[in-house]
């Protein structure tokens, strides 16, 4: 398999909506009312795509507020790969608190069982992660299989990395806890019904997950290198990475291709052109 990654800057217009308030009587339960998340199960979305908009939305509000949340929105929903979320409820007044920093995959999961609340809810507490619900089942409420394995990936970058936003990077990420050489930092998921330039498997199909928004660089610069098969794509420290510190993808990696080193580039230095390999 070749991967090809580029990421560009860019801003389009977007609406932001608040959560809406149901009411009802304390002496009946009322009806569940579907909002506008559970559209989505009718949509020409994927589950891939409704798993990826969920944690992308989600990591945006536990990062940013006011304007910057505003233009990190604009620019997220500007890719393909998060098309989902323009259908999605976003609503900067409900801004979480990020999970405590952990590099355990148990923890993340364990808080990510804890977390789940279906967007039809009432009284959704400030913390909680909402998904649509058409990526749970009821009695009790619980992630689909499916779901849940695409989540966990959001759930552990939640906990290892902070989500940053500038107009010349883009989204980008950086390290809330520290990494040894070979350590896991980050994962992915491939959808294979959907085309994104900027997250592409030449293969076939995007890169979805946090592991999509890993800005790239040359072997000088980079401290995280990618691989991946049916199971998933995994980057891994290729050093020990502070906390703090910018995490870059190596496009030396075996299967993967990109244009440009962000820091070269960020330095002013020349930027070197690779091609896309393959392998991975």
């Amino acid at each position: 398999m070749r991967l090809a990654v580029s990421h560009t800057a860019g801003f389009v217009g977007s609406s932001v909506f608040v959560w809406p308030v149901v009411c009802c009587s304390a002496t009946m339960r009322p009806p569940r009312q579907l909002r506008k998340d559970a559209a989505l199960k009718r949509s020409a979305t994927t589950l891939a795509m409704r798993t990826h908009a969920a944690g992308l939305r989600h990591m945006l509000l536990v990062s940013f507020e006011g304007d910057e949340f505003d233009q990190a929105l604009a620019h997220a929903v500007s890719a393909e790969r998060a098309r989902a979320l323009r259908g999605m409820r976003v609503s900067r007044v409900r801004r979480p608190a990020a999970p405590s920093a952990s590099a355990s995959a148990a923890t993340a999961a364990a808080w990510l069982a804890g977390a789940i609340i279906p967007s039809s809810r009432r009284n959704i507490g400030a913390d909680m992660f909402v998904v649509p619900e058409s990526l749970v089942s009821f009695a009790p409420v619980r992630l689909t299989a499916d779901a849940q394995s695409q989540l966990r990936p959001w759930a552990e970058a939640l906990h290892r990395c902070a989500l940053v936003y500038s107009a010349q990077g883009g989204l980008e990420l950086e390290a809330r806890v520290s990494f040894r050489v070979g350590d896991s930092v980050i994962r992915g998921y491939v959808d294979c019904e959907v085309f994104d330039d900027a997250s592409a498997v030449v293969s076939g199909g995007t890169l979805l997950g946090p592991l999509s928004y890993l800005n790239s660089a040359c072997a000088t610069h980079a401290n995280v290198r990618w691989s991946g098969g049916h199971s998933g794509w995994v980057g891994r420290a290729l050093r020990a990475i502070r906390v703090g510190e910018p995490l870059y993808a190596c496009y030396d990696s075996g299967g993967v291709g990109v244009l440009s080193c962000a820091v070269c580039a960020a330095l002013g230095e020349a930027v070197a052109v690779v091609e896309p390999r393959w392998g991975g």
